[in-house]
């Protein structure tokens, strides 16, 4: 399941805020029936429409739980396009120096994942047509 989990990963990067630890499980199990439900959906001839909205403590919660580290940024998608700029990273609360960024960038992340980048834009999968991110969640609709 979580092979798919990149590209949507990048649209949640600026919905991600302070960790959760209240009702963890609970929210991570959440998040993997809404990712499971949009994999089904996306092979679905014709998808429900009806938005799946992924709130802040569902993901601080399911990234937790894989000790993900992820830049601030902010992130949409349209017309079955996900795009993400990344702002910043920091790393233990020190904020890494954009030229640091833009070269691990280029000699570690794009030669592997060119679709990924400071500035991203990709596919979004499993019929996936819009994600907006609002604040503390975020929603996304398939066509």
């Amino acid at each position: 399941m979580r092979s798919k989990l990149p590209t949507i990963l990048l649209l949640l990067v600026s919905s991600v805020g302070s960790l959760a630890t209240t009702a963890h499980y609970g929210d991570v199990a959440s998040m993997e029936q809404k990712i499971r439900r949009i994999e089904t959906n996306g092979r679905a001839a014709r998808p429900d429409q009806t938005p799946t909205v992924f709130t802040e403590s569902e993901v601080n919660a399911y990234l937790a739980s894989d000790d993900i580290i992820l830049p601030a940024g902010h992130a949409y998608g349209a017309g079955r396009i996900g795009y993400v700029h990344v702002d910043s990273v920091s790393l233990d609360g020190v904020e890494v120096p954009e030229f640091a960024l833009q070269l691990f960038v280029e000699k570690y992340l794009t030669p592997k994942y060119p679709q990924i980048g400071i500035d991203s834009h990709f596919s979004l999968p499993d019929r996936l047509d819009t994600a907006t991110v609002g604040l503390h969640k975020l929603a996304v609709t398939q066509k």
